[in-house]
Order: C-alpha cells, then sequence, then structure tokens
C-alpha cells in the first residue's frame, strides 16, 4: 500500500530559553491569521493568503495542485472553502460546507462540486439547491465541548470513524484511532498515540485542512519522517505540540514509535523551526507574518 504524503504531526520539544513569552503572546488566537507560509527540506509546502487580515486562502505553490479560497459567514465563522484545480481541458471544484450548533461547533461538514464556474458562486455553500454529495462528515462532542468523534457517512451508512481519546482534565488528546467499514461492522484500521508538551502548535487553528479532501488530501507536514498511517491528517486538532509519536497498525511499513521532534524560534519569532531529532537536515519552517 502507498504511503500518503501526510505528515500532520509536528513535534516540538521545549527548549531552554522556550517559555511562554512572545511565541505564546503570537499564539492567542491570533496566530493562525499570521502564518504566512510552510516550508520543507523535503519539498513540503503550503502558503497562505489575507484580505484585511483574515485569512481567505491557502494552496502550494507548485504547478498543478489545487487552490482553495475561504468563505466567511457575517459572524467570521467558515462558511465554506471552494477547492479548485485546472484539469487539462476543464477546472475541477469542489466545496465544503460548515454547518454550526448554537455553540458554535461544527457538526456537520457537506460536500459539492461542479467543472468551469466562478470561484465566488453561490452554489458552493447553498445547501438547498440541490448536487450535494452523498458522503458528509458528522461530528460529536463530549460533555467538555472537546471533539470526541467524526464520522463520514455514505447515504446515511457510516464509512469511517475516527476517535480522539483525552486523559482527565485535558483539553489535548493523546490518541488517535481510525475505523473504517468492512462488511457493515467498523473495524479499527489505524492508531496514533502521541505525547505533547505545553506549547500551543502553529497550526492549531487549521482544523478544517481534513475537510478540502475533495480535491486532494491537504497535508501539514508535521509528520515529516512519513509513517505509515493516514490518520495524521487529524492532527491539526491537537492545538499543543507533539514531542513524540506511535503508529500502531497491522498494515504499515512505517510504524515508526521513536521520533523526536525539536523546535525553535528564530531571533525575532517570525519564524519556527521543527527538527527530527539525530536528523537535523529533516525540518519545517513555520513562517509568521
Amino acid at each position: 500500500m502507498n504511503k500518503l504524503a501526510l505528515s500532520f504531526l509536528l513535534t516540538f520539544f521545549c527548549l531552554a530559553g522556550c517559555k511562554k513569552s512572545t511565541e505564546d503572546e503570537r499564539n492567542q488566537g491570533t496566530q493562525f491569521r499570521g502564518l504566512e507560509s510552510i516550508r520543507g527540506s523535503h519539498g513540503e509546502a503550503l502558503d497562505f493568503y489575507y484580505e484585511n487580515d483574515q485569512l481567505t486562502g491557502f494552496s502550494s505553490p507548485y504547478y498543478g495542485t489545487p487552490q482553495h479560497n475561504i468563505f466567511y459567514n457575517t459572524d467570521e465563522k467558515i462558511k465554506y472553502i471552494v477547492s479548485y484545480v485546472w484539469d487539462s481541458y476543464r477546472t475541477r471544484m469542489a466545496s465544503a460546507i460548515f454547518s454550526y450548533d448554537l455553540n458554535g461547533n461544527v457538526i456537520k461538514v457537506n460536500y459539492k462540486a461542479a467543472f468551469d464556474i466562478s470561484v465566488t458562486d453561490p452554489y458552493f455553500g447553498d445547501l438547498a439547491n440541490g448536487n450535494i454529495d452523498p458522503e458528509y462528515d458528522s461530528l460529536v462532542y463530549d460533555v467538555n465541548k472537546r471533539i470526541e468523534s467524526i464520522y463520514t457517512l455514505e447515504n446515511g451508512s457510516i464509512e469511517n470513524h475516527v476517535k480522539f481519546y483525552y486523559e482527565a482534565n485535558k483539553d489535548v488528546p493523546f490518541k488517535l484511532e481510525e475505523y473504517v467499514s468492512e462488511r457493515g461492522a467498523l473495524v479499527l484500521y489505524d492508531q496514533i498515540v502521541i505525547t505533547t508538551n505545553d506549547m500551543d502548535a502553529p497550526y492549531r487553528h487549521l482544523w478544517f485542512l481534513p475537510y478540502a479532501r475533495k480535491m486532494e488530501r491537504v497535508v501539514l507536514p508535521i509528520l515529516f519522517d512519513d509513517p505509515s498511517t493516514y490518520i495524521g491528517i487529524y492532527l491539526s486538532y491537537v492545538n499543543k505540540c507533539i514531542t513524540n509519536y506511535k503508529v500502531y497498525n497491522d498494515w504499515g511499513f512505517y510504524n515508526y514509535q521513536n521520533t523526536i521532534f525539536t523546535y525553535h524560534y528564530n531571533s525575532d519569532h517570525t519564524i519556527l523551526t521543527a527538527k527530527k531529532q539525530g536528523n537535523p537536515f529533516d525540518s519545517i519552517n513555520y513562517k509568521f507574518r
């Protein structure tokens, strides 16, 4: 089985001098809107675009990769994302539409597709005009308002279930499991156990990236040593920096368990660099505006 280029795990180790000071001030709610680009030593790349300090899109800088535009409700919550790419003779397009509960939590994600229409066409955010994909995601939260489960359903049947596990009185999951449907039953397919420190992750507001998957899987280079796992695309829900991870499944050839990531900021705290311990040439740079 081919490995997905999903690296959704940026793991940092809290070094001396990396106290909660300037970097934490950058992290308080606005860090996501200040993220300008991500670059990795193996070609990983993602750029972010803004209008009046509001994120309006993101894309890889490489030719032939999809562009993603973000549209908002009047309350500034993300209403939908439109992804598009030129495909030889036409533009393939898809959208992910987010529905919220009264507490402001996303509870459902619907999908639509089209060809060769304007990115700004309201069709992409309209749930009433038909043409909705039979596949959708349903999100469930626990009594502490933490994401607990993400169900992917098609025509009402559960095809996939991602489950988050927490320790008591902790808001950061320590384990994610993925279950897939086989002959009408959900069976455990993939698992990651993670260790985090107390530093806010730079990607912690990018919760919506897994749902841009209808055009491509948008992959943050978090697990940049490329283990055999697909569940890493959901690690943007882990809002603290991951210092170690262990992959458990019965199909992978690269079920790493001993990787340690370290990190440091540059002198003006505009770039956060993550490195794999023991291999300083493997690194990711998170650049802020």
